[in-house]
């Protein structure tokens, strides 16, 4: 019996050891030193393609291409598209019948750059079955945004300069295209002041759309409008939005409000972000008011009517630029935000922030990601396992060399915005009496926390299950649990830990009357020698002693699972603000060969 209870013991740690090592990561990719990522979509095998900007090297124009990973953030190919006169950049992928119809915007090359729209059609594996560039109006524009229509052609929306001498200001442009991409008719909307354009847009119920539009940008103090318009193109109705807050300030016009993305919400309304500008500085005495962007999301009603604004998250001079809802009509957000680089000094460096809000817009959590240098989240979608996939930009800067990098950067995380997977685990010791006390030291299952997990105690002896965690019970204090057993005997307990979609299970045979054990927890080997990382206890950022030497830095939960890498290193400061508090181990690897660890405790 012995030798069976220690073969179900080890194949059981082992598949948790699997199933826990690479669901969700942080990823880098690079083909050049420039690059940045602005879309991510999910293919129907469960693939990712993701729509990125590089810099040519050689004559520093911008180029796109298509980046397809796996779940894993294996990369399965990079499709570039080099267009031979043009600079290109793509801001939507939309499917068809051939594959991706990518849209956006065509620059003639400097020193006089022409603008005009971007049409590149690709096959399912990204190849170039076609591109083109168009001008209707004969005027230069480009397209920002746009959706696949009801008769299977095509919507766009952007902006049309429609003038020959100065003033060249931009207004909103809108184009429809047949299945071919052939222009079928355009829209120009020139009722506004100067510097306007369709930022952002979604279709409608009745075959029209809804547009976000920025106009009067720095003139007249920017706003955001909200249109709606039929099939045709024609306004069906307009909501201004200028959030001036300053009602006694006679003369405010230098606040400007900036849209960024719009989505339709579960109640027929809309969410929207914007930077919006607020106070900063007043001096009445010589009618001075100096404003500056902060990051701001706000709910509308189907007409268009707030029900609600935040400016918690983001900050200054950064919004939030992607959004979703998820069906208990709870919103998370990404983007960036500034964070000083010494406690205590001021803000110099952006990292990439998620946040959850409840559906009135009241905080649940929030996530930080990167680590030294500036990091940006520009695009964000659920997957499939109720977890969030991001992509964005991770920026590398050599002082000493004088040069940098910027990555391609994906991130993907559970429900809870957490690199982590449960990790089920417990000890027992038999009491009196057929009596067994069991101890819970699963990690990363966060009964406590919002949207955090839940615990199943099987004892093997026909009992109802016991289960304790979110929407149960609240799990007992200390983590100990007392069973007791009608006769003695050989039992097969079971714990299972379960987050989000991730199931984590041990599975011991407890003998009532034998030894105590313990079960789900790896052996940690003795490190020869210690890392030099500090703070320790540390909060949201750690710093590393010797980093140019290390090729690889890598934070370990205690039952063994990688947790955080950064392969290469590239900086002193890591950013750990997404690990939740507790004790991890630090590993660095040298480039001799040398490795070093170290216990880490992070507090919060």
């Amino acid at each position: 019996m012995k030798t069976k209870h220690l073969f179900i013991l080890s194949v059981v740690f082992f598949a948790v050891n699997i199933n826990a090592q690479q669901k969700y990561f942080e990823k880098t990719y690079s083909w050049t030193d420039n690059h940045s990522a602005f879309l991510i979509f999910e293919n129907p095998n469960g693939d990712y393609l993701i729509s990125v900007g590089f810099f040519r090297t050689g004559n520093d124009t911008q180029s796109s291409g298509l980046l397809s990973i796996n779940a894993l953030g294996e990369q399965l190919y990079v499709r570039k598209y080099l267009e031979p006169d043009h600079e290109n950049v793509v801001r939507q992928i939309i499917p068809n019948e051939q594959g991706y119809f990518l849209i956006g915007l065509s620059l003639t090359f400097p020193p006089s750059p022409q603008s005009s729209i971007y049409l590149l059609q690709v096959d399912e594996n990204g190849n170039k079955i076609y591109s083109s560039h168009i001008n209707p109006e004969e005027y230069r524009n480009a397209s920002l945004s746009g959706f696949r229509t009801e008769d299977g052609g095509y919507l766009l929306g952007g902006y049309i300069i429609p003038y020959s001498t100065s003033p060249f200001y931009q207004e909103p442009f809108l184009v429809k295209l047949n299945n071919l991409g052939q222009v079928q008719w355009s829209r120009i909307y020139d009722n506004y002041i100067a510097y306007n354009w369709i930022e952002d847009m979604l279709p409608s119920e009745d075959g029209g759309a809804y547009l976000l539009l920025q106009t009067n940008y720095y003139v007249n103090g920017s706003d955001m409008v909200l249109l709606r318009i039929d099939s045709l193109g024609n306004i069906v109705w307009e909501k201004n939005y200028d959030f001036n807050p300053y009602s006694d300030i006679p003369d405010a016009t230098d606040q400007h409000d900036s849209p960024r993305s719009i989505i339709r919400t579960l109640d027929g309304g809309f969410l929207i972000t914007a930077l919006i500008d607020t106070t900063v500085v007043i001096v009445p005495q010589i009618d001075l008011y100096l404003y500056s962007g902060f990051g701001a999301a706000f709910k509308t009603d189907s007409l268009g009517n707030i029900e609600w604004i935040t400016f918690e998250h983001n900050g200054q001079n950064s919004l939030p630029n992607a959004a979703c809802q998820l069906p208990d009509s709870s919103y998370v957000l990404c983007g960036s935000r500034y964070f000083p680089i010494v406690p205590e000094e001021p803000a110099e460096q952006k990292d990439i922030e998620m946040f959850k809000l409840d559906p009135q817009g009241n905080t649940l959590w929030t996530r930080y990601y990167g680590g030294e240098f500036n990091d940006y989240a520009y695009d964000m979608i659920p997957t499939p396992d109720d977890g969030f996939i991001l992509c964005g930009r991770k920026e590398f800067i050599d002082y000493a060399a004088d040069t940098g990098m910027a990555y391609v950067y994906v991130i993907k995380t559970n429900c809870m915005g957490l690199l982590t997977q449960p990790a089920a685990a417990f000890s027992y010791e038999p009491q009196d009496a057929n009596e067994v006390q069991f101890t819970n030291l699963s990690l990363y299952a966060y009964p406590d926390s919002i949207d955090g997990g839940y615990y199943v105690w099987d004892f093997g002896d026909g009992t109802p299950p016991y289960l304790c965690g979110q929407g149960y019970e609240p799990c007992p204090s200390g983590n100990q649990i007392t069973h007791q057993y009608a006769a003695p005997g050989i039992y097969p307990v079971t714990l299972t830990a379960i987050v989000c979609s991730d199931t984590s299970f041990v599975q011991a045979l407890i003998d009532t009357q034998g030894a105590g054990g313990t079960v789900g927890i790896a052996p940690q080997n003795s490190p020869p020698f210690e890392v030099v990382v500090y703070p320790n206890p540390a909060q949201n950022l750690l710093t590393l002693e010797g980093w140019q030497n290390m090729a690889t830095f890598t934070v370990y939960a205690i039952a063994g699972m990688p947790v955080l890498r950064h392969s290469p290193v590239t900086g002193s400061q890591i950013t750990i603000g997404q690990l939740p508090a507790g004790l991890y181990i630090a590993e660095a690897q040298y480039k001799n060969g040398a490795i070093q660890c170290q216990k880490l405790l992070i507090q919060r």
